[in-house]
């Protein structure tokens, strides 16, 4: 990194963690009503510290390390109390949000000649779930009461070409995932890549409608109407003209790759897509891709390769397993710290 770069790093990180713009976020929040010792700077600064060595067990932790950054001798008790008041999650949000938006870059690009360069923005959204400790099962209550009476769900809307979150939202286990889709308008100029449970055709048709793009994994048990049916050297497949997918799923494997001009009906949309058709030869199932990618500029396999774009936010998930989950309750409910450790 040349000096230049490093200048404007420092800059960057300069205006990002000021105390006026702090104090501002700590203001609009409602957690900072006086400014003693613990102020919106300090406490951001010394939680970021904390938890990025992810070397923290206990809210004591969150305290030395607050007192050892900033030289001071703030007892655990009125530390708590910063961390225990309601408007602390809206503080740490606010401060969330505020990183992303100023130190987001660009880190990948698409060659001019490649297709893909169109788009302004790649959005990869999933959800993801993670297991918390039993005493927060009122607040999160699981899916598998079981198994896992407390769990979180993990909503992620990533863009691809920063390589950084655009949404994050934490929800018990029991909030569906579909209900955290982002903006079918926040798509426009872009493209979503999602997994199968987002195959929602008339958020797609809407998708479509105002200027986005789409790939998205289905199940198998679609049955669109099939408009016209290509095999992967380029001829058509003419008996299939008008015939619905599932009067013809017998024959799917005998085909390696088909490209198919789809169409549904609802009520109050009309979806008409792209359906990829690949062979899954492991399992011995066919996979289905569904998009709005003109064939005429993207072919069968870069829609494949395109797809395969979405274990990027995969990789996130992973990233937030084991301590980082830990830091996410601890932070939004403090007050369990004493019951969880009883209950070890």
């Amino acid at each position: 990194m040349g000096h230049k770069q490093i200048s404007h790093v420092l800059r960057q990180m300069k205006q990002v963690f000021s105390g006026k713009e702090l104090q501002r976020l700590g203001m609009e929040s409602g957690q900072c009503r006086r400014f003693r010792k613990v102020t919106p700077q300090r406490l951001a600064l010394s939680l970021i510290q904390s938890l990025g060595e992810g070397k923290v067990e206990t809210l004591a932790d969150l305290q030395r390390e607050f007192n050892r950054m900033h030289g001071l001798n703030v007892r655990y008790k009125p530390f708590h109390k910063q961390l225990s008041r309601e408007s602390f999650p809206a503080f740490m949000r606010s401060l969330c949000t505020r990183l992303m938006s100023k130190l987001s870059g660009r880190v990948l690009n698409f060659s001019p000649d490649s297709p893909f360069s169109r788009f302004s923005h790649i959005i990869l959204h999933d959800g993801s779930s993670f297991a918390l400790k039993s005493c927060l099962r009122e607040a999160f209550p699981g899916r598998f009461s079981e198994t896992s009476p407390a769990a979180v769900e993990l909503h992620v809307s990533m863009e691809l070409l920063s390589e950084l979150p655009q949404s994050v939202t934490l929800t018990p286990d029991t909030d569906a995932e579909v209900n955290h889709l982002p903006e079918a308008s926040s798509i426009a100029g872009g493209l979503l890549l999602a997994d199968r449970m987002f195959f929602i055709k008339r958020y797609l048709a809407d998708i479509a409608r105002q200027g986005g793009h789409y790939v998205v994994k289905t199940k198998g048990t679609l049955n669109p109407v099939i408009r016209r049916a290509t095999r992967a050297d380029g001829s058509e497949i003419r008996s299939w003209r008008g015939r619905c997918l599932k009067e013809v799923s017998g024959s799917l494997r005998r085909y390696h790759q088909l490209d198919l001009e789809v169409c549904w009906e609802g009520r109050d949309y009309t979806l008409d897509a792209r359906l990829v058709v690949t062979w899954n030869r492991k399992e011995n199932r066919p996979r289905y891709l569904v998009t709005n990618l003109p064939r005429t500029e993207f072919s069968l396999e870069q829609v494949c390769d395109a797809y395969r774009l979405r274990w990027q936010v995969e990789l996130l998930f992973k990233v937030c397993q084991c301590e980082s989950m830990h830091h996410f309750y601890w932070c939004l409910f403090p007050d369990c710290d004493n019951a969880c450790s009883q209950q070890k």
